[in-house]
C-alpha cells in the first residue's frame, strides 16, 4: 500500500550555487523563484515595485568564504586586481552572512559591498551606474533620503558611459533614456531635455524605447507647466 506524503509548499527562495569571482571557492545563495516575481507597478527609472518577494533583494552574491560582493554583470578579475582588492577590502573585511533570506537593510549592505568590490575590481562605469540605481531604489522603498545620493551617482556614471563610448549601440536607447529621466528627477530639466532630444531626433536607435521616451517626454514638460 502506497501512503502519501504531505505535499510541501513551494517557498518564493532557493538555493543556489555560486563560484566566488575572487577566491573562486563554491557557496550558497539565494535566489527568488521566477513564479512569485510579480510587478504591481513601474515607476519612469524601470524601477520595479513587486507584490511581495523581491528579486533585486537578491541580486548580489555574497561569498561565505571571503566576503567578497559581485553580481552576474561583473567580468572575470584581472590579477593586478586581486592584490589591491586583498589589501583594500578582503583583508580588512568583517564577516557578514548575507546568503538567507535578506531584509532591505541587508539587501542595501549586500550592494554596498558589491558597490565597493566594482571599484576595486575595475569594474566599468555601467556596471558601476547600474549597482548605484539599484541602490537608490531600494532606499525608495524605504522613503530614505539617501535615494537621491545614489541617483546622483547613477548619472554620473551613467554620463561617463556614454562619454567613454563603453555601451553597445544596441543599448544607447536605452543609456540616453535612463540620463535624461535622471537629470530630471535630479531637478535638471534643461539637462533632461538636451538628452531626450538627442534620443528622440536619432532615426537609427530602438523605436520601441524611442516611443517610451516620446511619451515620458510629454508627461515631463506637462508635469512643468503643473508647478
Amino acid at each position: 500500500m502506497i501512503t502519501s506524503g504531505s505535499v510541501q509548499p513551494v517557498l518564493p527562495l532557493y538555493d543556489k550555487e555560486m563560484e566566488c569571482l575572487y577566491c573562486n571557492k563554491t557557496f550558497i545563495t539565494k535566489k527568488v523563484r521566477s513564479k512569485f516575481i510579480i510587478i504591481k507597478k513601474r515607476d519612469s527609472d524601470f524601477c520595479n515595485h513587486y507584490e511581495s518577494v523581491n528579486p533585486y533583494s537578491y541580486e548580489v552574491f555574497v561569498c561565505s568564504h571571503c566576503n567578497f560582493a559581485f553580481t552576474e554583470k561583473f567580468q572575470p578579475i584581472k590579477n593586478t586586481r586581486k592584490g589591491i582588492i586583498k589589501e583594500q577590502y578582503i583583508d580588512n573585511a568583517a564577516f557578514t552572512n548575507l546568503n538567507g533570506e535578506r531584509s532591505l537593510e541587508q539587501a542595501i549592505k549586500a550592494f554596498k559591498l558589491a558597490l565597493l568590490c566594482a571599484a576595486l575590481a575595475g569594474e566599468s562605469s555601467y556596471v558601476l551606474a547600474g549597482l548605484c540605481l539599484k541602490l537608490a531604489w531600494l532606499y525608495r522603498y524605504d522613503s530614505n533620503n539617501e535615494e537621491t545620493r545614489f541617483l546622483k551617482n547613477a548619472l554620473d556614471n551613467y554620463i561617463k558611459t556614454y562619454e567613454q563610448g563603453d555601451i553597445a549601440a544596441l543599448n544607447k536607447a536605452s543609456l540616453l533614456y535612463i540620463i535624461g529621466e535622471l537629470e530630471n528627477r535630479l531637478g535638471g530639466y534643461e539637462r533632461a531635455r538636451r538628452w531626450f532630444s538627442i534620443l528622440l531626433n536619432d532615426k537609427a536607435l530602438d523605436p520601441k524605447i524611442v516611443k517610451i521616451a516620446k511619451n515620458r517626454w510629454q508627461e515631463i514638460r506637462y508635469e512643468r507647466t503643473q508647478e
